[in-house]
């Protein structure tokens, strides 16, 4: 139940993200995927939570921070944030990741991927046309969304 939950509010938190995130400025400027389900590709974060002092959300302007998810198994980052926030995600360069398991959600069918970057395990999946990266399923870590750069 109380997973449940929190997918409910995860759900929310994104949809309204998304929401707060469209202009005709970003349109112009960059095509996103509609609706992504492969983890590689290029990436722009669309913004963030942080629960350390309760739940706030922020939005990050495109291009602030790029990462790309390569079929090699490595992460590129490119972190142009200069706020004190986004210093918590990964700073420019090269990560490695692998894939530990992976779950489907009986009540909505998402699938949710445990993955490991350079050993901090994230849980990551797609919905609403965003690919969250969660780093504490529980409101104890950051989440960051992303949009899909189309090729």
């Amino acid at each position: 139940m109380m997973k449940q939950a929190k997918e409910i509010i995860l759900t929310l938190l994104a949809v309204c993200l998304f929401m707060a995130c469209s202009s005709d400025e970003e349109s112009d400027a960059y095509q996103y995927e509609e609706s992504p389900v492969s983890l590689d590709g290029t990436w722009h974060m669309a913004g963030a939570y942080f629960s350390f002092d309760g739940v706030s959300e922020f939005k990050v302007q495109p291009g602030d921070v790029t990462v790309s998810f390569n079929p090699d198994r490595t992460m590129q980052v490119v972190n142009k944030s200069e706020t004190s926030q986004m210093k918590q995600f990964y700073a420019s360069g090269l990560y490695s990741y692998e894939v530990i398991s992976s779950q489907t959600s009986p009540s909505d069918g998402t699938v949710f991927t445990l993955i490991s970057i350079e050993g901090q395990k994230c849980t990551y999946w797609f919905r609403d046309g965003l690919l969250t990266l969660d780093f504490g399923m529980a409101y104890d870590a950051p989440g960051y969304y992303f949009k899909k750069l189309k090729k």
